[in-house]
């Protein structure tokens, strides 16, 4: 919060008796917001000069030290509402906000994979509607006749409709005969990595926080989308229910299997229907349904997820010392150029140092990197010295080794995922001097397990 004389200033009056008080502070109001710099103000910091316009957008200049920490903490970025930004990246007929689709032109848009999921039958006991693009068609067609969807605001219809239309993208590969049946075993999962890379790489959601945010609540909601109907089928229903609403909202996940079932022609549909319902009042009841579970705080979070708390709400000591932050991108993303930025006052653990140190190539077995770089952050830990990870840590597993480590010394850690777009990261890596191939880089975004909440004490998205 503003001293007092600072609200007074932002009303034009000049305070009597600021003692100390720099100059440029003393400027009224109105020349402050026109951004004009008062008479005979010298050693005034460089923040202050900016133009109000920038400013008052709270864009931080570039090396302005000593700027007065009530000035810093009384501005604040003006983040533009969520649907405008979806509104400048996807055309007009993804975003759906009535009752009518444009299925002509979803079909211009994503021609392929309309062609894919027409092209892929389904089992007649459970899907007599036909193939996939017209059960997709039903889905989505059944969302927006739902009760709930008139409560949503326009991005949340946006979201849950890129999510019916992408729920079964992962069926074309996935589909086989077996015994004379039709399945897709491991469909959800195939399916949320296509669908990350269809929204992050050919629709444009990317780089800005709240897009990367809202781009992987619906690759989550895919992933999940068959959850609200199986869920007490789960060894523990509340962990079930608390793990999604820390990636998604559970009332859009029970919205999702609805429209699934009533977007077919089946076996079991009232049952099925029974079973979300029992799933969306399980989650209102704890509180669940439209939120995160509020944990006491991130230490006990991570206690429950991790197995040393048995509830939610229980509380768990939180003796760490220090943090240890883990970078997180596709290669040629900016960790390099972040930590010079942002953490060169911290030690470094970095896979490419211990490949060039060991002359050990992208294409060439691993392991003696890895090993190395875990006995150097081992070092670190047991010295207690806060340090980074740098490394691409794409797959979850691979995080999950190097979060445990940290937590078996005492470390909390903060994930930090860095992003641009896939054009750009392409074009980024072919700069470099030692880029990882082409043929490689194009397969890893499809292998990527994005971090979450789950994982982590903190979780930072392109910060």
């Amino acid at each position: 919060m503003l001293p007092n004389d600072c609200h007074r200033r932002a009303k034009g009056i000049l305070p009597a008796a600021a003692r100390g008080r720099p100059q440029h502070c003393r400027t009224t109001a109105l020349e402050f917001f026109k951004g004009i710099p008062p008479a005979g103000a010298p050693g005034r910091p460089q923040c202050c000069r900016t133009a109000a316009s920038e400013f008052f957008k709270g864009i931080s200049p570039a090396g302005a030290p000593g700027c007065p920490p009530r000035l810093a903490a009384g501005v604040k970025r003006v983040e533009r509402p969520l649907i405008d930004k979806l509104r400048e990246r996807l055309p007009d007929c993804l975003i759906v906000t009535g009752p009518a689709i444009d299925w002509d032109g979803v079909e211009r848009v994503l021609p392929d994979t309309a062609a894919s999921l027409r092209a892929t039958g389904q089992d007649p006991v459970w899907h007599a509607e036909g193939n996939v693009w017209n059960h997709t068609k039903l889905v989505a067609e059944a969302l927006t006749r739902l009760p709930y969807w008139p409560t949503l605001p326009d991005e949340a219809k946006t979201r849950l409709f890129l999510a019916a239309l992408l729920h079964d993208i992962g069926k074309p590969a996935a589909t086989r005969i077996e015994n004379g049946r039709v399945v897709s075993p491991r469909h959800a999962e195939i399916g949320a990595r296509e669908a990350r890379v269809i929204l992050w790489d050919r629709l444009g959601l990317n780089t800005d926080p709240q897009l990367i945010a809202f781009r992987e609540e619906v690759v989550s909601l895919i992933r999940f989308h068959s959850l609200a109907v199986h869920f007490q089928e789960r060894s523990d229903p509340l962990l079930t229910a608390v793990r999604f609403s820390m990636v998604g909202k559970n009332a859009e996940l029970a919205a999702i299997g609805q429209a699934d079932y009533l977007g077919r022609e089946g076996n079991a549909l009232d049952e099925s229907l029974e079973k979300i319902e029992r799933f969306r009042l399980f989650a209102e009841e704890h509180g669940i349904l439209d939120r995160p579970y509020r944990f006491a705080d991130d230490h006990s979070k991570i206690g429950y997820f991790s197995g040393r708390l048995q509830h939610p709400s229980e509380v768990l000591r939180d003796d760490t010392w220090g943090e240890v932050i883990i970078l997180s991108g596709l290669p040629a993303s900016g960790k390099d150029t972040y930590i010079k930025n942002h953490l060169s006052d911290r030690p470094m653990v970095s896979l490419d140092a211990w490949r060039d140190r060991l002359g050990i190539g992208w294409t060439e077995n691993q392991d003696r990197v890895v090993d190395s770089a875990h006995r150097q952050a081992a070092g670190l830990l047991r010295q207690r010295t806060e340090f980074v990870w740098n490394a691409t840590f794409l797959r979850r597993d691979f995080r999950q080794t190097a979060i445990q480590l940290c937590r078996r010394y005492g470390a909390r850690v903060r994930i930090i995922w860095l992003e641009a777009s896939l054009e750009e990261l392409r074009r980024r890596n072919r700069l470099r001097p030692k880029s990882v191939p082409d043929e490689v880089y194009d397969k890893r975004p499809r292998k990527i397990d994005f971090p979450t909440p789950l994982e982590a004490e903190k979780l930072d998205i392109n910060p």
